[in-house]
């Protein structure tokens, strides 16, 4: 008897160490490498094609100096998904005995997808010695072919010494990289709240040798993105201060030095620039960008000496330049120094105490982008996917974002179309797991149901109609 009841125990022992690992390989979706340590993040360099997905949240504490993964000649090429997860206390400190010159959590992304990154207390300082190249962020140092979607970085960035320093909350340059790349990103839906500081006066001025960034003698920096010339920047807000102290010619902003596209971004940082025996170029929103529009700078910008500040822009991106339908606070110019011609201004200054008033901020989307919280303007959260969702046999169901991963367990009951919906083919029930381009990754249960009939339609329209009249009055008349 108490060798069965041995027997017995042994059995229930092995069954409950089993279980973890068991769930832990369904909890990853097919095709994705978990990450549930700060070894298995830093082991990503071993793979850089790879498509791996945070499981647990990530401290970095136990790296002294962190080495960023990927480089120019060897960039990151692959996807790496948030899931609801951050990773926190990253830290590096680069000086002549480290030289690395692309200093983020990647040094390098090219051909990839980062989505969903919550990046918390992370603490970047670089003293530039011995070259005049720097490029940092948050996120990655350098960025192209890429897309960089729901991520947020919250820390201190500060850089000391050099001519050419390019450094934003979640990426420092997006650029033809010695045409090694030569296409663009984008960068979407991302929150910076870092303190970037930037001192550019030098004891002893670096030389220039670092072949893979030629000619790079500015300095651009911004909240959000650095240098950027060919990226599209898409609701993002910075919340963090950015002070340039330069000694070259610099382009700061609240969401990027130079820029090619920015729409629908907000800045609540306040804007630095001061120019020693150079020029300054800052903008609450870009130093300097090609078109602007639905953007909202909530900051006051100070004026130095040999600064060219404007509420928007600090200058215009050359002749064709467009500044369309964007909110700055009165006591500057939208743009600082406007010496083109062929530049769209179209811009308001308004009182700071109108910055939180729907009405007074005319063309902003407020039903899909925008949002007034808490008496502040702000932009709307990204939607999350569904836990379940029901439709009827042969309608079609539109994922409310991109996917990055999603497959129906039962291909009977429902399958993907080519445009991203789910289309009803049996009646039944089943699940869909999904991984969104957004960094959700989520198992949402999935019912086909019949038809409803042309009576139960007309009902179901009206029953849609009053629905929407009472959100209107539950919501309130907008701010006068």
């Amino acid at each position: 008897m108490k060798k069965i009841i041995c027997l017995l125990l042994t059995l229930t022992m092995l069954c409950g160490l089993a279980s973890p690992a068991f769930a832990d390989n369904e909890d990853v979706p097919a095709g994705y490498i978990p990450i549930r340590t700060a070894q298995e993040l830093d082991n990503i360099r071993s793979n850089l094609s790879g498509k791996y997905i945070l499981m647990n949240d990530i401290d970095l504490s136990g790296f002294e100096n962190w080495v960023p993964i990927g480089c120019a000649e060897n960039p990151f090429e692959g996807i790496l998904v948030g899931n609801n997860h951050s990773i926190n206390n990253l830290k590096i400190v680069i000086s002549e005995d480290t030289p690395i010159y692309e200093i983020g959590l990647f040094g390098c992304i090219s051909d990839s997808v980062i989505a969903g990154i919550k990046m918390n207390s992370i603490y970047i300082k670089a003293l530039n010695t011995d070259y005049i190249v720097f490029c940092v962020g948050g996120i990655s140092a350098t960025a192209s072919k890429s897309t960089v979607s729901n991520c947020s970085v919250a820390g201190e960035l500060y850089v000391s010494c050099g001519q050419g320093i390019y450094v934003g909350g979640i990426v420092g340059r997006i650029k033809d990289l010695s045409d090694i790349y030569n296409d663009s990103c984008s960068v979407t839906n991302c929150i910076s709240d870092c303190s970037i500081n930037i001192k550019g006066k030098c004891d002893n001025p670096p030389v220039f040798d670092y072949p893979v960034y030629p000619n790079y003698k500015s300095t651009e920096i911004g909240g959000i993105i650095g240098g950027n010339e060919k990226a599209t920047i898409l609701k993002c807000a910075n919340r963090g201060n950015v002070i340039v102290d330069a000694i070259e010619k610099a382009y700061v902003g609240g969401i990027s030095g130079v820029a090619q596209t920015i729409e629908n971004c907000v800045n609540y940082g306040s804007i630095i620039c001061k120019a020693n025996n150079t020029k300054c170029y800052d903008g609450g929103i870009a130093g300097k960008a090609k078109n602007t529009t639905n953007c909202v700078n909530t900051k006051e910008i100070k004026t130095e000496a040999d600064t060219f500040a404007g509420g928007i822009l600090g200058e215009p991106f050359g002749e064709g330049t467009v500044l369309e339908n964007c909110y700055y606070p009165k006591g500057t110019l939208a743009v600082g120094n406007n010496v083109y011609n062929n530049v769209i201004i179209n811009a308001t200054a308004l009182d700071l105490n109108d910055m939180s008033k729907r009405l007074k901020l005319k063309g902003l989307d407020f039903n899909k982008i925008w949002a007034i919280e808490h008496n502040l303007l702000t932009l709307q959260e990204v939607k999350a996917l569904p836990d379940s969702f029901e439709i009827s046999l042969n309608e079609t169901f539109a994922l409310p974002a991109e996917m990055l991963f999603c497959n129906i367990i039962n291909s009977n009951i429902a399958e993907i179309t080519s445009d991203n919906s789910i289309i009803g083919k049996e009646i039944g029930e089943t699940k869909v797991v999904m991984v969104s381009v957004d960094g959700e990754y989520k198992t949402a249960d999935l019912k086909v149901v019949k038809t409803p009939s042309f009576f139960e339609k007309i009902i179901l329209f009206f029953e849609k109609i009053i629905k929407k009249i009472r959100r209107l009055f539950s919501g309130g008349m907008p701010e006068q």
